[in-house]
């Protein structure tokens, strides 16, 4: 099973076309958060009907750059993994939209709330044999949640869950400084990096998980 990750278009619907055209169609399209920079729903929602054009099967999750009302839409349109899980290709996948707490002004919530949205996706999946997490936030403490600074910005909650679940995979955006792969045990960690900078990866998932990072111009 072939899977295209992308995160954080921020709006950028040219960059996200030009990645669609250069990748050959995968099996599943992951969006990762931040489809909008502050942007309405029906920008959200035009983006998404661009992506389901080109895959029909989109798994997807909310950023910190946009808001309940486009959470409600992906949830509304069947693609979404905040809150809910979804079984494709006999894997398990669930998910995280929004952000640890920053500045207040951001979809954005306390940890303890994050914890509830991941438990109740995880009911959805808990009798998978293999499970996939996609998260807008990264796990803390890893290779790809730190900011321009170096400090850990990532969220202790998808850290949590990465340990109690032991994910195949988490798929994750959000920190753009932070593009990177990491491993904790048998689970490999994307940050995909900001599409509207050209930046995607590609993961096969078959008896192992091969994660490869890509650009385009």
């Amino acid at each position: 099973m072939r899977l295209l990750c992308i995160t954080d278009i921020h709006s950028k619907r040219q960059k996200f076309e030009q990645i669609l055209a250069h990748e050959p169609e995968p099996d599943l399209l992951i969006v990762g958060g931040d489809f909008t920079n502050f942007g309405p729903v029906q920008e959200a929602e035009s983006l998404l009907d661009l992506a389901q054009a080109y895959c029909p099967n989109v798994f997807a999750v909310a950023g910190n750059c946009d808001s309940a009302e486009i959470d409600a839409m992906l949830l509304r349109r069947g693609v979404s993994l905040h809150t809910c899980g979804r079984h494709f290709n006999g894997i398990g996948f669930f998910g995280l939209s929004a952000m640890p707490p920053w500045r207040g002004d951001m979809y954005e919530f306390p940890e303890s709330q994050l914890d509830r949205f991941l438990a109740q996706g995880y009911e959805y999946v808990q009798n998978s044999a293999r499970l996939i997490m996609v998260t807008h936030p990264p796990p803390h403490n890893t290779r790809v949640d730190h900011n321009d600074s170096g400090k850990h910005v990532g969220s202790t909650s998808v850290r949590a869950w990465m340990e109690k679940t032991q994910p195949i995979l988490i798929v994750s955006g959000h920190i753009h400084e932070a593009r990177g792969l990491d491993e904790w045990q048998h689970t490999k960690i994307i940050n995909c990096g900001p599409s509207k900078q050209g930046y995607y990866a590609v993961a096969e998932i078959d008896e192992h998980v091969k994660v490869e990072l890509k650009q385009i111009a």
